[in-house]
């Protein structure tokens, strides 16, 4: 995301939450390194990002994977992703997702990163589940406990903490394909084609 950016006219996310954050608050979170946020263009024209940082998830013991033997493990964090409204249901989001496995797939081969963690708005819970992710049970009850001893709240989350195993799921090529030097249309674009049927 280059610096000084400003979010082309037409541009509009469904949920007005991720709009304000690329217009406010994603330049200011790279200059702190707090988060790294990628555009997505196509044809010219805006359609997506998303925004990535480090994380790590508390895991109960019967959500760990065998050869995991630690309580908590390392992970990539989609913290944002965003698609035009008048994109959506173009297999574009899919693709995104794609390209996020891709880079943590990358980055464990530096470091330790074993998982692709999100917060997801409720009403997305089932179109992630589709992409095989997972509720993470150990950092809900985590959250839970913060909630009601430290923040004195008890009512429940407007998001759901999920994870993906990137070494466990093996289904996904593309993401493999990615190259941060290429652009993304070309791919988009074969994702769409794809995806369409299922939409």
């Amino acid at each position: 995301m280059p610096s000084g950016f400003v979010v082309p006219e037409g541009f509009a996310c469904e949920k007005a939450d991720m709009n304000e954050y690329l217009a406010e608050d994603a330049e200011r979170d790279m200059r702190a390194n707090v988060t790294q946020t990628y555009l997505v263009w196509y044809e010219g024209r805006l359609v997506g990002y998303f925004s990535l940082l480090a994380d790590s998830i508390r895991l109960q013991f019967k959500e760990r994977p065998k050869d995991v033997h630690y309580p908590s493990a390392p992970a990539l964090k989609l913290a944002r992703l965003a698609v035009c409204a008048s994109q959506v249901r173009q297999g574009i989001g899919e693709a995104l997702l794609d390209y996020v496995v891709g880079i943590g797939r990358n980055i464990a081969g530096s470091v330790g990163c074993r998982y692709i963690t999100l917060d997801s708005h409720v009403d997305k819970v089932q179109w992630y589940m589709k992409y095989k992710f997972v509720a993470n049970k150990g950092e809900r009850q985590a959250q839970k406990v913060i909630r009601k001893y430290v923040q004195n709240q008890e009512e429940p989350p407007e998001n759901l903490s999920m994870r993906y195993d990137i070494f466990k799921q093996t289904e996904i090529g593309v993401a493999e394909e990615f190259d941060e030097a290429l652009p993304l249309g070309p791919i988009l674009k074969e994702k769409g084609k794809k995806r369409s049927k299922k939409d």
